[in-house]
């Protein structure tokens, strides 16, 4: 529960202090004392320093009552109220008096903003003064009598509360900045009712009043009774003090409310609408208390000025613990989450708590100095210590148990430095020792937790001090790698791995390692750290780190969830119970996700497969982890898991390894079990591999309706094999008698009879399940016109549609024509081939022309695989079809397969396959026919095979000369000799002369780029940027960028998306002289030249080898010359006037990347030196 601790305290001399303000902006604390000299306190880093000391002491010799004392920023002066009516005025070592009621002053206090001087002097007049301490307004206050007054303005400044006394009593009234009362239209019951104005009437209240510093309520004291009220009057709670009070003052957050009651200071909280006794502070002559920034408490007393440092603390233990004033409320979470004021059960001592410690046993030290020791509600013992000034408890059991019960260990204040205590304490409850350890240098210990038998102390300074009752030495200093200052909380993990420390700023380290800047709680549970953070959204965040893994905040990962503004850590219960407590003070549990992802594998390790499960969906995760935790589907999983389990589990899967996975798994291990799943899955997916366990491990008697949700759960899923379990089940209860259950010879009672399910109870979840009209094809599709009928019902259906439907098809006669038409009108062609495949030889004509219609011939194929005329036909039908979509070569081998040459002949012919068409010995007839078709072609090479084949060698060499196929020509010239000189001159012609040509053109095109790039010299363009060069390509409202590979483009009005033009290449376009671009067509066509000159060299070498094989060397000789002439002239590099400047300026890129010519660079040397 949330409690207040002491972080650390502190006391300072001082002689007889008066008054005090503090100023937040300066940090910085006056004190004024019994001589009126002013001491100046600089507050850094909780800690108090004396700056400077004014003594003005003898410029103001006033021993009258101070009312008030302020710092005034605006003009660094101090203002000093007295009751004599006197205002003085000091800035640093001066002091005068500014102002004088001859009447007195009865109270004053200063607006927040320092703007405001509101002062109750003595003759009844309430005056409102300006900073320049100028009077502004005053009004009269009718019956108040001569007696001081208390003043609370509220945080904003707007307005303010007065607590005066009249003769009935004392009046508490609200006033606005312009010293206009605030009159409330809310009335008050009559006596005794609910509803109540503290304005209406005098009230025996006490001469103390306080407003909230967030704006809520208004805080008095009336008869031993602390109430509150809003500024229009109406009362709001209200609870008992046991002594009289005079002063009441809130925190600077206005949780906090502090009472003084005679020599003692309690402190307290509200939760829950009940407001609890938390802490008291006791002191002699106690003078006055105020609080400072962050829950600081500054008490002053005659001779000291003592400061504690409050925060507040919440005790992460299985069992909540909460303090009010002598009670202990206490909750445990095991057994349920209770907030208070409710508890299981109540601890009661004879005095105000002070400080409780729960391990094992309940500790608590009460305000008289005595420690009790609870077991539950029962009391074990009680021990007086009476130890002062303890502000830290812990408790821990001796290894000698039967000597010694155990240690109470307390942190002591005293001047200097904190001391431990360790008190000994034997099991009658008696004191056996009392240790106190001094530490190595002056400290004061902010945090404690506990390490085993050691503690580790953490102090305000950023020490760490470890203590080990059989140590005689004093407590030395460790860990000195990151002194972190100003730590207030410190756990351990229970293995002893991490120290986790939060700091008064928000920072929380884990073993010196920054986690987070922004911390308000946190605990360890097994090897995680939960804390939360501040943010500014509307929720804040809950983490979860897993210790066991590199330690990293992902926003967008399961390690994090929202939780409430300003909800602290109150306790984790287990790896689903994490429990906070909201600032209203009531209570939440939560399960992290990824603390229940662990706790699921646990159970799933531990083989609680039924546990796991419904922890799985009661956490709403990802139910595939049944199947991903291990990869594998254990067999107790069916026999753990009802059938409804099972049923939900088959749903949720998914081809997709769960995203939670990781989450329980170090990445080796996720790694693992990735390529474990697809090893497991291969060659099918992860639904089905799984729904085929389910279903191979189930028995029908027992899960048939999961065996079924298993089949359709499957992709694609078996509607049909669910239907057919559905007509075997109708079948068996046909045939099933129902007998009486027979006797159990071992109790003499008949046997348990089981609820089997009916065959309708599946086909009716069959259909809740399924599509509905798969569902009815695939019963029509079974030919069980009552199974129809049932889907039908289940499903839905209007009987107006399948009744007359089922009608025709029962009047059917022949069964094979009855399943051909209902799968045909299915279209389930396949279905309707298999059946038509089964009848006579009219219905197997019929199954040809559905396979014609629909071109269902691999299935024909199939299913007439063993019939050697039916198989013909599909192969003619399927020659056909290829035929008619022009696969001529594919056509050809399906008519060759059925035997059918001709026709195979006729497709080949189609495309002029002349080796195909010759692998079928055609007639001459029709080869001589297919010569012509050949030479309309100009396919002088199938021309010359035709020949070849006719044995009319002659004419073949003709046709072989024509297509330059010389090895066929020295092959035909083995069978009959005749003379092809005139063919090799002629060859040897069209070569020259295509080379010459080629030659003249290269040369007319390169004096043409030559006398272009001189004219762009001449006017200065060297650059194609300067050019569109696209200008013919690009539409007027549309651009391109030039680093863009997009095929699309973006009208530039429109803003249409558009396909891009496909670029042209020059040698495709009508470049005429003259163009823009004309630079760029030549360099284009003269490299194309270039390019394409490897292969018309290859040719002449191999024209010039058969040159040498016909007895032709002269030929062959002054091919090679005109070739090399050729290849000498289209050898220069071919450059634009870009490329030519560029390598001017950079020669080293040059040297660099040397240019590589594509064109040949030796043609047949070692064959013309041959020759020659």
């Amino acid at each position: 529960m949330k409690e207040i601790q002491i972080q650390c305290q502190q006391s300072y001399e001082i002689s007889q202090p008066l008054a005090f303000t503090f100023d937040e902006l300066s940090k910085v604390l006056y004190v004024i004392d019994k001589e009126s000299n002013i001491i100046k306190y600089e507050y850094n880093n909780k800690q108090l320093s004396i700056q400077t000391t004014y003594k003005v002491g003898a410029q103001i010799q006033n021993n009258s009552k101070i009312l008030s004392f302020q710092y005034l920023m605006e003009n660094d002066q101090l203002i000093i109220v007295y009751r004599d009516g006197a205002i003085v005025k000091v800035y640093k070592e001066e002091a005068e008096v500014v102002g004088q009621f001859e009447c007195g002053v009865l109270g004053a206090a200063w607006n927040p903003n320092q703007e405001q001087l509101v002062v109750v002097c003595g003759d009844g007049k309430l005056v409102s003064f300006d900073v320049q301490l100028e009077p502004t307004k005053e009004i009269n206050i009718e019956g108040i009598l001569d007696q001081l007054v208390s003043i609370s303005f509220k945080n904003d400044g707007k307005f303010f509360s007065l607590n005066y006394a009249i003769q009935e009593g004392r009046v508490c009234e609200t006033y606005d900045v312009q010293l206009e009362k605030f009159r409330s239209p809310s009335k008050s019951d009559p006596e005794g009712g609910l509803v109540q104005a503290i304005f209406e009437k005098p009230r025996n209240l006490v001469n103390t009043v306080s407003w909230q510093p967030n704006s809520q309520f208004i805080a008095g004291i009336q008869d031993k009774q602390v109430i509150f009220w809003e500024k229009n009057g109406l009362r709001h709670l209200e609870f008992n003090i046991f002594e009289d009070s005079t002063n009441i003052k809130w925190s600077p957050d206005g949780i906090i409310l502090a009472i003084q009651q005679g020599d003692r200071i309690t402190v307290h909280l509200r939760q829950n609408y009940k407001w609890y006794a938390k802490k008291a502070f006791k002191f002699e002559k106690l003078i006055d208390y105020t609080f400072i920034e962050n829950n600081t408490l500054v008490v002053f007393n005659e001779n000291s000025m003592n400061i504690f440092w409050l925060n507040y603390h919440f005790n992460n233990t299985s069992i909540g613990l909460s303090t009010d004033y002598d009670t202990l409320l206490v909750s445990d979470y095991k057994k349920g989450v209770i907030p208070p004021p409710l508890c299981h059960y109540q601890l009661k001592v004879d005095s105000q708590i002070d400080l409780v410690y729960y391990d094992q046993f309940i500790y608590i030290y009460s305000y008289d100095g005595t420690l009790s020791i609870f077991d539950n509600v029962n009391l074990l013992g009680k021990v007086k210590l009476d130890i002062d000034c303890a502000h830290k408890l812990i408790c821990y059991s001796d290894k000698q148990q039967d000597v010694i019960f155990g240690h109470a260990v307390f942190v002591v204040h005293e001047a200097e430095s904190d001391k431990l205590v360790d008190v000994v304490i034997s099991p009658t409850f008696e004191i056996i020792n009392i240790w106190r350890k001094e530490f190595s240098q002056p400290t004061q210990i902010s945090a404690l937790t506990k390490k085993g038998h050691q503690i580790i102390l953490h102090s305000r300074f950023g020490e760490k001090f470890i203590y080990d009752q059989s140590l005689e030495e004093s407590l030395s200093e460790f860990d000195l790698a990151n002194k972190e200052q100003n730590v207030y909380d410190v756990k351990i993990q229970q293995h002893n791995e991490w120290l986790g420390c939060l700091k008064s700023n928000s920072r929380l380290t884990l073993n010196n390692h920054l986690v987070t800047n922004e911390c308000t709680s946190f605990a360890f549970f097994d090897h995680f750290l939960a804390f939360t953070i501040n943010t500014t959204d509307q929720f804040h965040n809950l983490y979860i780190l897993d210790l066991n893994k590199p330690i990293s905040i992902d926003k967008k990962s399961l390690n994090i969830s929202n939780i409430e503004r300003g909800a602290k850590i109150l306790a984790v219960v287990s790896l689903d119970r994490l429990i906070v407590q909201i600032p209203r003070g009531n209570l939440e549990t939560t399960a992290p996700r990824v603390m229940a992802l662990h706790l699921c594998k646990q159970l799933y390790d531990n083989k609680q497969y039924k546990t796991c499960f419904e922890m799985i969906r009661k956490h709403k995760l990802d139910m595939n982890l049944m199947f991903d935790f291990s990869g594998e589907l254990d067999v107790q999983i069916v026999e753990q898991l009802s059938e409804q389990y099972l049923q939900l589990f088959i749903q949720s899967l998914n081809n997709e390894i769960s995203f939670e996975l990781p989450y329980v798994l170090t990445a080796e291990q996720y790694k693992h079990q990735k390529v474990l799943i697809v090893d497991k899955t291969l060659g099918t997916s992860k639904i089905n591999y799984v729904c085929q366990k389910l279903i191979d491990n189930m028995k029908e008697e027992t899960h048939i309706l999961t065996i079924v949700t298993a089949m359709l759960k499957k992709e694609p899923s078996e509607v049909e094999d669910a239907l057919l379990k559905t007509l075997k089940l109708r079948q068996l209860e046909q045939h099933h008698e129902e007998v009486p259950p027979h006797l159990n010879p071992a109790t003499q009672k008949p046997y348990k009879k089981h609820n089997k399910i009916k065959s309708e109870q599946v086909l009716e979840y069959i259909c809740w399940l399924a599509d509905a009209n798969k569902m009815f094809e695939v019963a029509l599709g079974t030919y069980d016109f009552d199974l129809v009928k049932q889907v039908a019902q289940f499903t839905q259906k209007d009987p107006k549609e399948y009744l007359p439907m089922l009608e025709r098809y029962s009047q059917i006669k022949d069964p094979i024509d009855m399943k051909s038409t209902i799968h045909i009108e299915l279209k389930n062609y396949d279905k309707a081939i298999k059946v038509l495949s089964e009848g006579n030889e009219e219905q197997k004509q019929k199954s040809i022309e559905l396979i014609r219609k629909q071109s269902r011939f691999r299935i024909a194929l199939e299913v007439y695989r063993n019939d050697q005329v039916m198989m013909r036909k599909v192969k003619e039908a399927l020659g056909d079809y290829l035929n008619n979509q022009k696969q001529y070569h594919q056509a050809s081998l399906a008519y060759e397969s059925a035997g059918l040459y001709e026709k195979a002949v006729q497709a080949s012919s189609e495309i002029l396959d002349t080796k195909r068409i010759l692998s079928f010995d055609p007639k001459e007839d029709y080869l001589l026919n297919y010569n012509q078709i050949l030479l309309a072609a100009g396919r002088w090479k199938d021309c010359g095979q035709i020949q070849e084949y006719l044995k009319n060698h002659e004419q073949a060499i003709h046709y072989y000369c024509k297509a330059e196929e010389w090895e066929s020509v020295a092959q035909c010239l083995r069978h009959k000799q005749i003379n092809i000189d005139d063919h090799l001159q002629l060859a040897f012609s069209l070569k020259v002369n295509h080379l010459l040509n080629q030659q003249h053109l290269f040369i007319q095109k390169l004096e043409r780029l030559r006398i272009v790039q001189e004219q762009k010299k001449e006017h200065g363009i060297l650059a194609p940027s300067q050019v569109n060069a696209d200008f013919d390509q690009m539409s007027d409202v549309s651009g391109k960028s030039g680093m863009s590979k997009s095929s699309y483009t973006m009208s530039v009005t429109t803003g249409v998306r558009k396909r891009k033009p496909k670029e042209k290449s020059f040698l495709n376009r009508n470049i005429k002289e003259g163009s823009p671009v004309e630079e760029e067509y030549l360099i284009e066509f003269l490299k194309d030249i270039q390019v394409k000159s490897a292969d018309l060299i290859n040719s002449i070498k191999k024209f010039q080898n058969y040159l040498i094989f016909f007895n032709q060397p002269k030929l062959s000789l002054e091919m090679s010359t005109k070739t090399k002439e050729y290849l000498n002239t289209i050898k220069p590099e071919i450059k634009s006037l870009l490329q030519q400047q560029f390598e001017e300026q950079n020669q080293q890129a040059v040297d660099l990347y040397p240019y590589k010519s594509v064109v040949p660079s030796e043609f047949n040397q070692a064959l013309d030196d041959l020759i020659k």
